[in-house]
């Protein structure tokens, strides 16, 4: 999938923090140019110009005439997507208006990227990344979104693939996969042991995990339980 033109930019009435923000998108999506803007006017017209957009608009909090203008740039077209970066209790209105995702001021760097990186996959704004991981026996180059989990073996790692019988048996540690992945927000540690990939799940049946398009069933400790099943609802929650 090549990257195609259209418009990744950052609304924010703060100039600093909007070139902030635009500086780290430029870090994660590298071929596209992220164009901050400072005005109302300003964003209408660089989407007037534009076919795919993602907008991140930042602001404290949202009143009636904000929310008409926000939920206007939504409904624009369905190539737009957008980011609301508010304050926390501005998090229904951002369900409301049915943006893309929602983060709390103030603004984490790596769920800040992660998100926005995902979505300009899904605009087609970002190649879709490939993970190169050495076995121990070759190399192999795998697409994240065939990942089920990977689980700590000592120094190794065992990754479940979709599609495949028995699980690659790879020459790292977990924490080093874990590095690698950190900037796929669908990818969850969960404690020391096991990293999932969220997307995958298809539900929670007893302690066991499924997965779609496969037979495959992670059984877990109620700990571990518990934290998966927290991870989902976060990850819904912030779209």
């Amino acid at each position: 999938m090549e990257e195609q033109n259209g418009l990744i930019t950052v609304f924010c009435k703060n100039q600093d923090l909007a070139v902030s923000l635009s500086k780290e998108l430029a870090m994660v999506i590298r071929k596209q140019q992220i164009r901050p803007a400072h005005t109302q006017a300003r964003l209408v017209e660089l989407l007037k110009s534009s076919g795919r957009a993602l907008v991140v608009y930042v602001t404290d909090s949202l009143d009636d005439r904000e929310r008409m203008f926000v939920q206007r740039i939504i409904n624009r077209r369905s190539e737009t997507k957008l980011v609301l970066i508010a304050e926390e209790s501005e998090a229904l209105a951002a369900w409301n208006i049915q943006a893309s995702g929602f983060l709390p001021l103030p603004v984490g760097q790596r769920r800040f990227t992660s998100l926005c990186s995902r979505l300009a996959i899904e605009l087609h704004l970002k190649t879709p990344p490939h993970l190169t991981v050495k076995s121990t026996r070759r190399l192999d180059v795998i697409n994240p979104r065939d990942m089920l989990y990977c689980k700590a073996e000592g120094n190794f790692t065992h990754m479940w693939l979709r599609n495949e019988a028995k699980p690659l048996l790879l020459s790292c540690q977990i924490n080093v996969v874990d590095k690698r992945l950190e900037h796929l927000p669908a990818f969850e540690r969960i404690g020391r042991s096991y990293i999932i990939n969220l997307n995958a799940v298809s539900g929670i049946k007893g302690k066991d995990v499924t997965f779609f398009g496969s037979k495959e069933r992670l059984a877990l400790s109620k700990v571990y339980y518990q934290r998966i099943k927290a991870a989902l609802l976060a990850s819904f929650a912030h779209g």
